[in-house]
Formats: structure tokens, C-alpha cells, sequence
């Protein structure tokens, strides 16, 4: 199971990197929650689709997917965190991150969705 998830985490990035909207929703339950730099925000479908396409013409590269750790919690829980290297190019300018992210996965209608995803920045040592 592990093995799988992991995979569904790697198309959802894929999916962000590429701007694939329907890759995404289609990998989400809705509504979700997600908690970022940004605070913790309850988001619908409608609210997904407006935020992402906000970020038409960012660009966003998964450099490096690290460190993972896996709970099954049922046949249809799971939770994944791991450690991401991201890089953001905005105007021209490239911005390097390292964060933990941590989703919640739940089986329904024989399909995976997420229904949890969570960043933290991680500090530079």
C-alpha cells in the first residue's frame, strides 16, 4: 500500500508541476483540508479550482521526494509524510524550499483521493 500512495503523492505533484487541474481534482476529496504557511483553510471544489488557477504561469519543479514514512491506518486510511525539495521560479527567479508534507488518504468508490495535506517549511541547518 505504501508503494501505491507514494505513487498517487508523485501524480499529484506531477499534476501541480504541469498545471494539470483535472489531474488533481480528480485525486482529491473534496470538501479537503489543507494547512500551509498560509493557515489551515476548508476548501470546496470551487474554491480548489480558483486557488489553482491563480497560480496559472508560476512555475514549480519537484526536485528531490525524501525521507518518507507510511501508516496504514485501515484498508481505506492512509497517511504519508515525507520531505520535499521544491523549486519556484516567479518573474524570472528561482526559489529554493525544503518542506515536510504530511496527506491523509482515503479510499472511496474503489479510488484513492486525499482529503489532508499539510506544509511546514523546514529551516536551513
Amino acid at each position: 500500500m505504501k508503494d501505491e500512495i507514494l505513487k498517487l503523492e508523485k501524480a499529484y505533484w506531477s499534476g501541480m508541476e504541469n498545471h494539470e487541474l483535472e489531474v488533481v481534482t480528480n485525486l482529491t476529496y473534496f470538501p479537503c483540508i489543507l494547512a500551509s504557511k498560509n493557515g489551515p483553510r476548508k476548501m470546496t471544489e470551487e474554491d480548489f479550482k480558483k486557488v489553482f488557477e491563480q497560480a496559472e504561469g508560476m512555475e514549480m519543479k519537484v526536485n528531490n521526494i525524501d525521507d518518507v514514512k507510511f501508516h496504514n491506518v485501515s484498508e481505506e486510511l492512509a497517511v504519508i509524510a515525507y520531505s520535499i525539495e521544491l523549486i519556484h521560479k516567479i518573474k524570472d527567479k528561482e526559489i529554493k524550499s525544503k518542506c515536510a508534507c504530511s496527506s491523509t488518504w482515503l479510499k472511496s468508490d474503489n479510488a484513492w483521493k486525499c482529503v489532508q495535506h499539510s506544509e511546514a517549511d523546514l529551516t536551513s541547518e
